[in-house]
Parts: C-alpha cells; structure tokens; sequence
C-alpha cells in the first residue's frame, strides 16, 4: 500500500502558516515598540523646551521685578524720593488702647 502525501503537505502548509504568523507580530510589535520609542524621544524634547522657556520667563520676572530697575524708574519717571530717615516705629500695649477706647465710649454714652 501507498502512503497519501496529502497528510505531510497539510502539516508543512500549518507550520509554514504558524511561522509566517509568528514572524508577521514580531515585525509588527518592533514597529509599534520603535513607533513608542520615537513618540517618547519628542515627548522628552518638548518637555526640555517648556523647562526652558519657564526658566526663561522666570528669569525675565526677576529682571524685571529687581530693585536695580525699579528704583531709578519710580525716581526719574515717577519724581518719587526716598525718605532720608527711616520712620519711627511706635509700639503700643493693646489693653491700654482698649481701656482708652473703653473710657471714650463711656464719656459720650
């Protein structure tokens, strides 16, 4: 008796399919993982720009808000002086001003 060639050719056609199968995701998932890998890279870049551009806003704001520049723009722009004296500084104990407030409030009742 003959053996039928059918059987073999069947079970090469399913390994070859198997295989192709196989190869065909492998391709595809390094695709998608070089696709993640470059869309990570530009993610990482624009963060490095945004950093920056805050330092430089941020550096700007100090320029801008520094008494260097302030100080000669409210005198020369604005006409304002220092004062040539620090103000005096004058403490007083709360419970004597509420005894005064106390005593007025009394005398016109």
């Amino acid at each position: 008796m003959k053996k039928s060639a059918k059987p073999l050719i069947l079970l090469t056609l399913f390994y070859m399919v198997t295989i192709t199968l196989f190869i065909l995701g492998y391709v595809g998932i390094k695709l998608k993982c070089e696709e993640l890998t470059k869309q990570k890279f530009l993610t990482e870049q624009e963060l490095e720009n945004t950093k920056n551009w805050q330092l430089n806003l941020s550096a700007q704001n100090q320029a801008l808000t520094s008494e260097d520049r302030i100080v000669p723009l409210a005198e020369n722009e604005l006409g304002m002086i220092k004062p040539a004296e620090i103000p005096v500084e004058l403490t007083v104990d709360k419970d004597k001003i509420e005894n005064i407030s106390k005593i007025i409030k009394d005398k016109y009742e």
